[in-house]
């Protein structure tokens, strides 16, 4: 007879929070960890995912997914998805927004208060629906945190580069023992921002030849092989895949579908206990293949989307004069926010939003 497998039990009940780690401005230094669970036989140590945000679930709470679209090498759309094409409807909206603003502004049909509102929630709408192109990868900082990094392609091709260079160096920089520390220096802003990749050195004294630098080595130990399992991500599942049609469903019905899709409630306990009397008894073929049907719970993504920056809750510009005017369409359930408590006036920034409209 078979014994199942026996684990150190926790018994202070401590929750190992994962930390999320992602590229600001200056020096970003990571050692990147091997390959391991799933993808240690393929050899994948980081995944790239374009990530939709901005759907919600009937509790309220972000549940991202990865993109259904798919666009062949002669940039033809093979599969599209919902959530691009209201990104895309979002974006024709904000133009006829601004176009009726500035009307408004120059015929004095609207005051400039009503506009900035009007302009200031439109934005906030757009930057909660984004999509999120990145690769992901584990990583241990300096600190000797554990963590999920996330850099853009922007950076992904400057470290290229360098592990080729190491690799025909006959050096593999992510091996447990003779890793390297990689720094990705993030300048800039915007389109206009600039990731500089390098190895990092360090000084060593050499007897007979002084000063010398070197790559930095950093060998895994055995106490930070041991944290893996539990702080380490499983690559091939950060996200959940829904199908184009479901994610069709998801932009037009909200919540309702994103709960269905994205979050199925696991039944209660009491739900699922077995009753003393049942008539008729359903047969044991029957159950089995029930079992098989049912769906298979999705990876829980909350944390994920908590790595993200803050969205503005907000809702639709209501001011209907713009709106008519500008024949704005309507936004679909997934789009509709609760409405904000009024934001404390800045007044440092009150013009700056017009130089849109210059």
């Amino acid at each position: 007879m078979s014994r199942p497998a026996i684990g150190k039990s926790n018994l202070s009940g401590e929750y190992v929070r994962k930390k999320y780690f992602s590229c600001k401005d200056g020096n970003n230094i990571y050692r990147i960890l091997p390959a391991m669970f799933n993808l240690a036989t393929t050899g994948e140590w980081s995944k790239f995912y374009r990530v939709e945000f901005g759907y919600k679930n009937s509790d309220n709470r972000m549940k991202p997914f990865l993109s259904p679209r798919r666009v062949n090498k002669d940039k033809m759309v093979e599969v599209e998805s919902a959530a691009h094409v209201y990104r895309q409807e979002l974006k024709a909206e904000t133009e006829a927004l601004k176009a009726s603003i500035k009307e408004g502004l120059e015929n004095k049909t609207i005051t400039k208060e009503e506009a900035k509102e009007a302009y200031d929630n439109q934005k906030a709408i757009n930057k909660r629906f984004n999509l999120d192109s990145k690769h992901y990868m584990n990583v241990i900082n300096e600190a000797g945190e554990i963590g999920q990094l996330k850099i853009p392609n922007r950076a992904m091709q400057g470290l290229r580069p360098l592990l080729k260079e190491l690799e025909q160096k006959g050096i593999d920089p992510l091996s447990v023992d003779n890793g390297r520390w990689f720094n990705f220096h993030r300048s800039g802003s915007s389109l206009d921002t600039v990731y500089t990749v390098s190895v990092v050195k360090e000084q060593v004294e050499v007897e007979g030849h002084g000063t010398l630098e070197k790559d930095k080595v950093h060998v895994l130990s055995d106490s930070v092989l041991d944290r893996l399992e539990k702080e380490a991500f499983k690559l091939d599942q950060l996200f959940p895949a829904p199908s184009a049609e479901e994610v069709e469903r998801i932009v037009k019905e909200g919540p309702s579908a994103v709960d269905e899709i994205l979050s199925p409630k696991k039944p209660a306990a009491s739900e699922t206990a077995p009753v003393a009397k049942q008539e008729p008894e359903v047969p044991a073929a029957q159950s089995a293949a029930a079992t098989v049907e049912a769906p298979a719970p999705t990876p829980k993504v909350e944390a994920v989307a908590e790595a993200q920056e803050p969205v503005i809750e907000t809702k639709k510009p209501d001011l209907n004069a713009l709106k008519a005017a500008a024949g704005v369409a309507p936004t679909p359930k997934a789009a509709v926010a609760p409405t904000p408590a009024p934001a404390a006036s800045n007044e440092e920034d009150d013009d700056a939003w017009m130089d849109e409209f210059q």
